[in-house]
């Protein structure tokens, strides 16, 4: 036989379920959209190009020490692939919109599911006899 209080048990698991799922793919959709925008900014100075590195006038860096910064060969080893095509930006702008808006809405479902639980765990009513 079942009781209320197995309902509410049932219903508080299936909550911190659904909340961990969702804080999970928070986290995947978080990654990928590091990994799409930092593709984008390669893409983006292989077209524009970096700009050389000087150090700072010492009357804004104070002494934070520069040297060995002029020998550094910054666009040898900051080089950006071939592929990295500027015809794809439009397309990689559009998939992390994309993936934004996925973001969001896990995350108000998240808000909502974290709603019910916390309803759920302060009701007098869903409390065990």
């Amino acid at each position: 036989m079942h009781t209320a209080t197995d309902a509410t048990t049932g219903r508080l698991d299936s909550l911190r379920d659904r909340r961990r799922a969702l804080r999970g793919e928070i986290v995947e959709v978080g990654h990928w959209r590091r990994l799409l925008r930092a593709k984008i900014d390669l893409t983006v100075s292989r077209g524009a190009g970096p700009r050389p590195l000087r150090p700072a006038d010492p009357c804004i860096c104070g002494e934070v020490d520069t040297s060995g910064l002029l020998a550094l060969d910054l666009p040898g080893v900051c080089r950006v692939p071939e592929d990295f095509s500027l015809g794809a930006l439009p397309q990689m702008r559009s998939a992390d919109a994309r993936l934004a808006r996925y973001e969001v809405a896990l995350r108000e479902a998240l808000m909502e599911t974290t709603d019910e639980l916390v309803k759920e765990l302060t009701d007098p009513s869903s409390a065990p006899a």
